[in-house]
């Protein structure tokens, strides 16, 4: 089996933890196999950590210069885990021109959220 077709099949499982760790090698790996079909098989699932990391998919595969205005949209989204996960995208993709934005997440309702932004925060700021 090809790792394309590893990939895909992990995607289509039934198991959120398998479905979210074959996203993450396809964004460390800048492998975009996700299709239109794919895609709404999983948005279909309404599962808070799979939408996250397809928030986090979408980024990745946008050039630089679209990748900042979606991570804003996605510190204000109303999953906690796509929150979470812009906050982490700001501190991995070094995006000094959003540390700003970070301080308000400081005290967001869920705590993964606010983990995050602390985390990337002063990670950026040392």
């Amino acid at each position: 089996m090809t790792p394309e077709k590893d990939l895909v099949g992990r995607v289509l499982s039934a198991r959120t933890g398998t479905v979210c760790a074959a996203i993450a090698g396809m964004v460390s790996s800048r492998r975009w196999l996700i299709d239109k079909q794919m895609r709404q098989r999983l948005e279909s699932r309404e599962d808070a950590d799979i939408d996250a990391w397809l928030f986090t998919y979408d980024v990745c595969s946008l050039t630089a210069a679209l990748r900042e205005e979606s991570i804003l949209a996605g510190l204000k989204a109303a999953n906690a885990r796509i929150r979470e996960h812009a906050c982490d995208l700001i501190g991995d993709l070094g995006l000094l021109s959003l540390i700003e934005e970070l301080p308000a997440l400081f005290v967001d309702d869920d705590e993964g959220v606010r983990d995050a932004a602390h985390y990337n925060h002063d990670m950026l700021v040392s």
